[in-house]
């Protein structure tokens, strides 16, 4: 479902900006600091309904501004075309799809799926556990619809467990939302491991093709002790959960051990190495999503060939130019494009024209 158009008003330091996209190759060239990671912003804003860069809502918009405007038209199987707007306020942003609000972000998700594919912002590698909770969640929501009504049901059971914890409930109280927390955190994690093993063939590989020195692994943590279930995981932590007040084990603390040949993936690779794994990793999971869904997301990409050298870039290159997926790759001005002829965008001064 690619992006036709989209067009932003006082968004960042954008007075306007249109861009009239392709559905292959979009290459967003500047100098550093014109805008052109800032379309990328605006694009999967559209998606997932909040910035990459920030949590702060007025930093969003341009100085002197009350808020911005984000308009995509983008292809519907259902409608022909859709359109999806954000307006943002003091109080709130908003979207829409065509003239109807949107209540729920996962609708959002579903129209314009977006994978960023930007190491520096997604560190899966070298990053804390809820980056690679993201990355496994991220392929779950769009390929498993079980996954949304097990982790939404969870949340639920994880928030009264809280909230009874800090009323100091007593131990039957808990264990009636310990079991739902159980019942639902099972389910998550059967499907954590079983995305994992369906990325692992995928994931050695585009590893191969990207020149990746060693086999990489993938390992689930599950966010209690290993020899232990959950239910006694949670009925062990009752003490200490009662002492914070908050619950400190389960999926939501799960994390994923990446190992390199039998070593812990943080202490054995260089930046440059580390960048190619984790493109290994998001490419592996792009080929998930085409298995399951026989679409691809829109990928963005920021300065791809920082920290690569000229054949690594080239061989990225090759995998992003078969790759029938629209992009957006914003590159500087002496950056090579992936293929011979991309609808080039040219950012300067957070002004954006277009030419093929």
């Amino acid at each position: 479902m690619p992006i036709c158009s989209i067009q932003g008003r006082d968004f960042r330091r954008f007075s306007r900006f249109e861009l009239v996209c392709d559905p292959h190759i979009n290459w967003l060239i500047g100098p550093n600091g014109s805008g052109k990671t800032s379309i990328l912003e605006g694009i999967y804003l559209l998606s997932r309904g909040k910035s990459f860069r920030t949590v702060r809502r007025q930093s969003i918009w341009r100085h002197g501004a009350h808020g911005f405007t984000l308009k995509a038209r983008i292809t519907d199987p259902l409608r022909g075309y859709a359109h999806l707007t954000a307006d943002a306020t003091t109080e709130a942003i908003s979207f829409r799809i065509q003239s109807e609000p949107v209540r729920s972000m996962s609708l959002l998700a579903g129209l314009l799926p977006v994978q960023l594919m930007d190491p520096r912002i997604t560190p899966l590698v070298s990053g804390g556990p809820s980056d690679r909770r993201r990355f496994l969640d991220w392929g779950l929501f769009h390929v498993e619809p079980s996954f949304r009504v097990h982790w939404r049901d969870y949340a639920r059971a994880l928030e009264q467990r809280n909230a009874a914890l800090r009323m100091s409930a007593p131990d039957d109280v808990l264990a009636g939302w310990e079991r739902a927390l159980v019942r639902e955190g099972e389910a998550i994690t059967s499907l954590r491991n079983a995305h994992l093993a369906e990325l692992g063939p995928y994931l050695t590989e585009r590893a191969m093709a990207l020149d990746c020195p060693a086999q990489m692994t993938l390992r689930y943590q599950p966010g209690y002790p290993a020899g232990q279930t959950f239910r006694d995981a949670l009925i062990k932590s009752r003490g200490r959960d009662r002492l914070r007040s908050i619950t400190s084990v389960g999926p939501h603390r799960a994390d994923v051990e990446i190992r390199i040949a039998h070593y812990a993936a943080q202490q054995v690779l260089s930046r440059g190495e580390e960048k190619r794994y984790s493109y290994a990793l998001l490419l592996a999971q792009v080929d998930v999503f085409h298995r399951h869904t026989g679409d691809f997301p829109i990928i963005l990409m920021d300065d791809p060939a920082a920290e690569l050298d000229r054949l690594h870039w080239q061989r990225l290159s090759g995998i992003l130019s078969s790759l029938p997926a629209q992009q957006f790759i914003a590159a500087l001005e002496n950056a090579s494009p992936p293929v011979d002829s991309p609808v080039v965008f040219h950012v300067e001064q957070f002004a954006a024209t277009g030419m093929v």
